[in-house]
Protein backbone atom coordinates (compact mmCIF):
# COMPACT_ATOMS: atom_id res chain seq x y z
CA UNK A 1 0.00 0.00 0.00
CA UNK A 2 1.09 3.43 -0.87
CA UNK A 3 1.59 6.64 1.46
CA UNK A 4 -1.90 7.74 -0.47
CA UNK A 5 -4.23 4.34 0.40
CA UNK A 6 -2.63 4.06 4.26
CA UNK A 7 -3.90 7.63 4.59
CA UNK A 8 -7.25 6.75 2.69
CA UNK A 9 -7.90 3.38 5.04
CA UNK A 10 -7.06 5.23 7.85
CA UNK A 11 -9.66 8.05 6.73
CA UNK A 12 -12.60 5.39 5.79
CA UNK A 13 -11.73 3.82 9.17
CA UNK A 14 -12.05 6.95 11.17
CA UNK A 15 -15.06 8.98 9.02
CA UNK A 16 -12.33 11.36 8.32
CA UNK A 17 -11.22 13.45 5.15
CA UNK A 18 -7.96 15.90 4.56
CA UNK A 19 -9.13 18.31 6.71
CA UNK A 20 -10.00 16.56 9.54
CA UNK A 21 -7.36 14.27 9.51
CA UNK A 22 -4.69 16.60 7.41
CA UNK A 23 -1.61 15.36 5.27
CA UNK A 24 1.22 16.52 7.93
CA UNK A 25 -0.93 14.70 10.71
CA UNK A 26 -1.07 11.10 9.09
CA UNK A 27 2.39 11.79 7.79
CA UNK A 28 3.70 11.40 11.49
CA UNK A 29 1.31 9.14 12.40
CA UNK A 30 2.25 6.99 9.45
CA UNK A 31 5.74 6.86 10.10
CA UNK A 32 5.83 6.51 13.89
CA UNK A 33 3.88 3.47 13.27
CA UNK A 34 5.79 2.19 10.79
CA UNK A 35 9.18 2.55 12.50
CA UNK A 36 6.78 0.56 15.79
CA UNK A 37 6.07 -2.34 13.12
CA UNK A 38 9.74 -2.48 12.22
CA UNK A 39 11.05 -2.38 15.14
CA UNK A 40 8.71 -5.55 16.27
CA UNK A 41 10.25 -7.32 13.20
CA UNK A 42 13.41 -7.35 14.16
CA UNK A 43 12.91 -8.04 17.46
CA UNK A 44 11.26 -11.22 16.13
CA UNK A 45 12.90 -12.03 12.90
CA UNK A 46 14.30 -15.35 12.08
CA UNK A 47 17.58 -15.28 9.82
CA UNK A 48 16.10 -14.03 6.57
CA UNK A 49 15.98 -9.76 7.59
CA UNK A 50 13.88 -7.44 5.98
CA UNK A 51 16.79 -5.54 5.56
CA UNK A 52 20.57 -5.44 5.52
CA UNK A 53 23.89 -3.40 5.07
CA UNK A 54 27.61 -3.43 5.41
CA UNK A 55 29.04 -0.63 6.35
CA UNK A 56 33.19 -0.26 5.37
CA UNK A 57 35.49 2.25 7.65
CA UNK A 58 39.74 2.56 7.35
CA UNK A 59 41.43 1.23 9.96
CA UNK A 60 43.65 4.44 11.19
CA UNK A 61 47.27 3.79 13.19
CA UNK A 62 46.23 4.66 16.54
CA UNK A 63 42.79 5.22 16.07
CA UNK A 64 40.04 3.19 18.48
CA UNK A 65 36.57 4.35 17.96
CA UNK A 66 35.06 3.97 15.28
CA UNK A 67 31.52 5.71 14.15
CA UNK A 68 28.72 3.42 13.16
CA UNK A 69 26.50 4.45 9.95
CA UNK A 70 24.13 6.99 10.43
CA UNK A 71 21.22 4.76 9.40
CA UNK A 72 22.25 1.81 11.79
CA UNK A 73 19.68 0.13 13.94
CA UNK A 74 20.76 -3.44 14.60
CA UNK A 75 24.36 -4.91 14.37
CA UNK A 76 24.57 -8.34 13.06
CA UNK A 77 28.16 -8.90 12.75
CA UNK A 78 32.21 -7.15 12.51
CA UNK A 79 34.91 -7.71 10.70
CA UNK A 80 38.17 -6.57 11.08
CA UNK A 81 41.99 -6.68 8.85
CA UNK A 82 44.23 -5.11 10.88
CA UNK A 83 47.02 -6.31 8.27
CA UNK A 84 44.50 -5.43 5.48
CA UNK A 85 44.66 -9.34 4.32
CA UNK A 86 43.36 -11.51 6.86
CA UNK A 87 39.88 -11.04 8.56
CA UNK A 88 39.13 -11.78 11.34
CA UNK A 89 35.50 -11.16 13.33
CA UNK A 90 35.04 -8.92 16.04
CA UNK A 91 34.09 -10.41 19.52
CA UNK A 92 31.58 -7.85 21.17
CA UNK A 93 32.39 -6.93 24.69
CA UNK A 94 31.94 -5.01 28.20
CA UNK A 95 34.94 -2.67 28.82
CA UNK A 96 33.79 -3.09 32.60
CA UNK A 97 34.67 -7.00 32.01
CA UNK A 98 38.56 -6.23 31.80
CA UNK A 99 40.58 -6.92 34.92
CA UNK A 100 43.46 -4.59 33.79
CA UNK A 101 43.85 -0.78 32.85
CA UNK A 102 43.09 0.42 29.61
CA UNK A 103 46.54 1.73 28.97
CA UNK A 104 48.08 1.04 25.30
CA UNK A 105 50.72 -0.58 26.36
CA UNK A 106 48.22 -3.32 28.30
CA UNK A 107 45.98 -3.17 25.27
CA UNK A 108 48.61 -4.49 22.98
CA UNK A 109 49.48 -6.80 25.23
CA UNK A 110 46.30 -8.67 26.04
CA UNK A 111 44.24 -8.38 23.13
CA UNK A 112 45.56 -10.25 19.69
CA UNK A 113 44.78 -8.81 15.99
CA UNK A 114 43.22 -12.43 15.12
CA UNK A 115 41.28 -12.51 17.85
CA UNK A 116 39.87 -8.69 18.33
CA UNK A 117 37.35 -7.31 20.34
CA UNK A 118 35.15 -4.21 20.65
CA UNK A 119 32.99 -2.09 22.48
CA UNK A 120 30.14 -1.09 22.00
CA UNK A 121 28.94 2.80 23.05
CA UNK A 122 26.00 4.80 22.02
CA UNK A 123 27.12 5.22 18.06
CA UNK A 124 30.86 3.69 17.68
CA UNK A 125 33.09 0.98 18.64
CA UNK A 126 36.18 1.13 20.61
CA UNK A 127 38.56 -1.67 18.97
CA UNK A 128 40.92 -3.66 20.85
CA UNK A 129 43.78 -4.25 20.03
CA UNK A 130 44.20 -0.23 18.59
CA UNK A 131 45.25 -0.64 14.90
CA UNK A 132 48.77 -0.08 14.55
CA UNK A 133 48.51 0.08 10.67
CA UNK A 134 46.25 2.00 8.56
CA UNK A 135 43.83 -0.22 6.58
CA UNK A 136 41.94 0.93 3.92
CA UNK A 137 38.19 -0.72 4.28
CA UNK A 138 39.97 -2.61 7.10
CA UNK A 139 36.50 -2.63 9.17
CA UNK A 140 33.05 -4.18 7.70
CA UNK A 141 29.87 -3.57 9.75
CA UNK A 142 27.13 -6.32 9.13
CA UNK A 143 23.97 -4.17 9.78
CA UNK A 144 20.20 -4.13 10.10
CA UNK A 145 19.54 -0.51 9.03
CA UNK A 146 16.77 1.62 10.19
CA UNK A 147 13.73 1.39 7.61
CA UNK A 148 13.67 4.70 4.83
CA UNK A 149 10.68 7.07 6.15
CA UNK A 150 7.48 7.43 3.92
CA UNK A 151 7.45 10.47 2.35
CA UNK A 152 6.09 10.79 -0.93
CA UNK A 153 2.42 9.78 -2.16
CA UNK A 154 3.64 6.76 -3.90
CA UNK A 155 6.11 5.61 -0.93
CA UNK A 156 5.36 1.79 -0.04
CA UNK A 157 6.37 0.43 3.42
CA UNK A 158 9.26 -1.80 2.71
CA UNK A 159 7.44 -5.17 5.02
CA UNK A 160 5.72 -7.96 3.80
CA UNK A 161 2.18 -6.27 1.88
CA UNK A 162 -0.47 -8.28 4.25
CA UNK A 163 1.04 -6.53 7.51
CA UNK A 164 0.72 -2.88 6.04
CA UNK A 165 -2.86 -2.13 6.79
CA UNK A 166 -1.54 -2.02 10.27
CA UNK A 167 0.44 1.46 9.65
CA UNK A 168 -3.22 2.35 8.61
CA UNK A 169 -4.73 0.71 11.83
CA UNK A 170 -2.20 3.02 13.86
CA UNK A 171 -2.79 6.05 12.40
CA UNK A 172 -6.14 5.31 13.20
CA UNK A 173 -5.71 4.74 16.51
CA UNK A 174 -4.24 7.44 16.85
CA UNK A 175 -6.53 9.68 15.69
CA UNK A 176 -9.48 8.14 17.56
CA UNK A 177 -7.20 8.46 20.95
CA UNK A 178 -7.01 11.68 20.25
CA UNK A 179 -10.68 12.31 19.86
CA UNK A 180 -11.83 9.77 22.35
CA UNK A 181 -14.40 12.14 23.46
CA UNK A 182 -16.66 12.29 20.18
CA UNK A 183 -19.46 10.11 20.46
CA UNK A 184 -18.81 6.78 19.01
CA UNK A 185 -14.96 6.93 19.15
CA UNK A 186 -14.41 4.65 21.89
CA UNK A 187 -16.08 1.63 20.29
CA UNK A 188 -13.89 2.24 17.31
CA UNK A 189 -10.87 2.30 19.17
CA UNK A 190 -11.72 -0.66 21.04
CA UNK A 191 -12.40 -2.60 17.46
CA UNK A 192 -9.19 -0.72 16.24
CA UNK A 193 -7.12 -1.54 18.94
CA UNK A 194 -8.11 -5.45 18.63
CA UNK A 195 -7.85 -5.86 14.74
CA UNK A 196 -4.00 -3.92 15.51
CA UNK A 197 -3.20 -5.61 17.91
CA UNK A 198 -3.99 -9.66 16.15
CA UNK A 199 -2.39 -8.10 12.87
CA UNK A 200 1.04 -7.27 15.16
CA UNK A 201 1.16 -10.94 16.53
CA UNK A 202 0.43 -12.69 12.84
CA UNK A 203 3.40 -10.31 11.59
CA UNK A 204 5.91 -11.47 14.19
CA UNK A 205 5.01 -15.01 14.23
CA UNK A 206 5.35 -14.45 10.30
CA UNK A 207 8.61 -13.28 10.46
CA UNK A 208 9.73 -15.76 13.36
CA UNK A 209 9.28 -18.54 10.71
CA UNK A 210 9.67 -16.90 7.19
CA UNK A 211 12.50 -18.84 6.29
CA UNK A 212 10.95 -22.20 6.96
CA UNK A 213 12.87 -24.50 4.98
CA UNK A 214 16.41 -23.12 6.14
CA UNK A 215 19.04 -25.94 7.27
CA UNK A 216 20.90 -24.32 10.23
CA UNK A 217 24.45 -24.19 9.15
CA UNK A 218 25.94 -24.90 13.04
CA UNK A 219 28.93 -22.43 12.31
CA UNK A 220 30.29 -21.34 15.43
CA UNK A 221 28.62 -24.15 17.16
CA UNK A 222 31.54 -26.47 17.69
CA UNK A 223 29.38 -28.85 16.45
CA UNK A 224 29.80 -29.98 12.79
CA UNK A 225 32.18 -30.30 10.26
CA UNK A 226 32.02 -29.06 7.04
CA UNK A 227 34.08 -30.12 3.50
CA UNK A 228 34.29 -27.60 0.69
Amino acid sequence: MTLTQLRSYSRFLTNTNSTTFTDADTLVSANVWYDILAAEIVSSMDDWDIGGEIATANLVVGQQEYVFPADIFKIKRIEAAYDGTNWYPVTRFDVSELGIATDPTNVANHFSKSKPYADTYDNSIFLFPTPDLSVTNGLKIYYEPLVTQLSGVSSEPDIARPFHVGIALGMAKDYLKKYITVDGNQNKLMTIENDLEKLRNDMKEYYRSRNQDREYSGFGSGGADYEY
